[in-house]
């Protein structure tokens, strides 16, 4: 899930930014909990692509031999 929409604005972002309002919470601690919570996510996944690859790369290497 990329935060992207039209305008540049992510979805996830404009939702934390209009609840800040409500939850009396900084409207820049807000986004920046949103943007800090879609980077970690990029991270577990990519660290499950690179889990996944070597996964099959490793099943293709028994294959060959």
């Amino acid at each position: 899930m990329l935060p992207i929409s039209v305008g540049g604005i992510g979805i996830r972002e404009i939702v934390f930014l209009k609840m800040s309002e409500y939850l009396l919470l900084d409207q820049k601690i807000a986004v920046t909990i949103s943007l800090t919570f879609y980077l970690i996510t990029v991270l577990g996944s990519l660290f499950g692509i690179i889990t996944a690859l070597e996964k099959r790369r490793n099943n293709n290497q028994k294959l060959l031999k």
